[in-house]
């Protein structure tokens, strides 16, 4: 999964991530998602963020040389969990995140698993991307949705 065509008329590349990417990283997230955790959890707590970052699984995705988004999903056998997805600003609405996640799911699938796994807050738009790609609300959790998908 590292070089991926789409309709933005370029190439998107993933790499792995590296202690270099993990300012680009918390940066991005608080960016995307600080509006949101404010509703659910009070605010944004970057600290919370990094504690949670895995450098190992973490992915970077690269349009024109630059760091455009990250992904980090772990595979835990018969399912894999997807902890995080972010795009940047410009790039939401164009397609990229459904073509990387049917990349995603087509890379855990090969590998065995069987169900794709995520959370999404529920004041999240997002949430209705992922039910347009097939996700199903698992069960929910404080202003969580635990969501998920059979591969």
């Amino acid at each position: 999964m590292s070089n991926i065509k789409t309709k933005l008329n370029t190439d998107i590349k993933i790499r792995r991530g590296t202690q270099a990417d993990l300012r680009f990283v918390c940066d991005l997230s608080r960016r995307n998602m600080e509006e949101y955790t404010k509703e659910i959890w009070g605010g944004w707590d970057g600290s919370r963020f990094k504690a949670n970052l895995n450098l190992k699984r973490l992915k970077m995705i690269i349009k024109n040389n630059r760091r455009a988004g990250f992904f980090d999903v772990e595979n835990r056998g018969q399912e894999s969990y997807l902890h995080n997805i972010q795009l940047s600003r410009p790039l939401h609405g164009k397609g990229l995140g459904k073509i990387l996640m049917e990349k995603i799911e087509a890379a855990e699938k090969k590998a065995g698993t069987k169900r794709m796994i995520a959370s999404v807050f529920n004041n999240n738009p997002a949430k209705e991307f992922y039910k347009k790609i097939g996700y199903q609300i698992i069960k929910r959790e404080k202003g969580i949705l635990i969501i998920g998908k059979d591969l």
